[in-house]
């Protein structure tokens, strides 16, 4: 929060471009977002992601995806995309990982 300095939450976003057969096209895509236990009942989350793409549309980048590892109400659709951890002891000591 601003008057108290307090870290709210975190969002990671890179820009990739994407090829889609001869097409290229620039996007971003979220990689990581944190919020605090305390602001999660705050709905913090949308605010976070309305921002990423404020920030997006600056850049000119109109196209954005979000993964999660949730089950979404009514998705409209699904892709299948692999990671490649670096740290995996520290990944499973965190939770970000099952095995």
């Amino acid at each position: 929060m601003k008057s108290n300095k307090e870290l709210v939450g975190f969002i990671t976003v890179v820009p990739i471009t994407l090829s889609l057969g001869d097409t290229k096209v620039d996007t971003a895509g979220s990689g990581f977002c944190c919020v605090h236990t305390k602001y999660r009942s705050r709905r913090m989350t949308p605010i976070f992601i309305k921002e990423v793409h404020r920030r997006l549309q600056l850049r000119g980048i109109w196209c954005s995806y979000f993964a999660s590892n949730r089950v979404i109400s009514d998705p409209f659709t699904e892709a299948w995309y692999y990671h490649r951890c670096l740290n995996f002891r520290k990944l499973l000591a965190v939770s970000r990982v099952r095995t």
